[in-house]
């Protein structure tokens, strides 16, 4: 978009798009989004304090929960940290039972990598600006992929490779904006005509009143 001179600032998505990595890389690119995290998120076990400097977490008793290491998730491919006590630590607290699964001796949970870049997205979500983007969204972007999908039949792309799909979505772009194109010009066109008919009408009376006052004084001058 920059090349062809168009200035992007501003990002809106919905939350099928959240993700740390998305976060992430819209930051780097220097891109402001807007798109709300998805609902599984969590900064970290409830009532736990995060301690950004130290990173670390202090747990309800206030004892610290230290940052061991970044792994992969096997199962979602994402980065995480792993946050760990000792069994020193959790031995004889009284919210041990609460705290630890059943056979645990010692606190282990991990949270994503990019919990700075969360937080930062949670926080423009839900400021005022954040607030009239998704109005923004909800009222132009999410319309447009309701009516290519209602009513102008593309449930589906039928292409291989994303350059195709990329074809078909700008085609599909082309002909909706036709289509409102259309209906803009008829509504301008008759709104037009109407205005067209009250001038010549506002003329006629005009020309109407004109003519009878000359007439009413070609009488009084006979």
């Amino acid at each position: 978009m920059r090349k062809t001179g168009l200035l992007w600032e501003h990002l809106v998505a919905d939350t099928g798009y959240s993700s740390g990595e998305n976060y992430a890389f819209l930051e780097s690119q220097g891109l402001t989004s807007y798109i709300p995290p998805h609902g599984t998120y969590k900064g970290g076990p409830d009532d736990f304090i995060y301690d950004k400097e130290n990173d670390h977490y202090l747990c309800p008793e206030g004892k610290i929960i230290p940052f061991k290491k970044v792994f992969l998730d096997y199962r979602t491919k994402t980065k995480k940290k792993e946050y760990r006590s000792s069994s020193r630590q959790c031995k004889g607290c009284p919210l041990a039972s609460q705290c630890l699964r059943k056979t645990a001796k010692e606190k282990k949970f991990s949270v994503t990598y990019y919990r700075e870049e969360y937080e930062r997205a949670i926080a423009r979500v839900n400021s005022k600006q954040g607030r009239y983007m998704k109005k923004k969204r909800q009222s132009t972007v999410e319309p447009v992929f309701g009516t290519l999908k209602e009513y102008m039949g593309l449930r589906k792309i039928n292409t291989l490779g994303i350059k195709q799909a990329n074809k078909v979505m700008h085609m599909a772009g082309i002909a909706y904006n036709l289509k409102k194109y259309l209906k803009f010009i008829t509504k301008t066109a008759k709104s037009g005509a109407r205005s067209l008919g009250l001038v010549i009408f506002k003329v006629k009376t005009l020309f109407g009143n004109y003519s009878l006052i000359l007439s009413r004084a070609h009488f009084r001058v006979s």
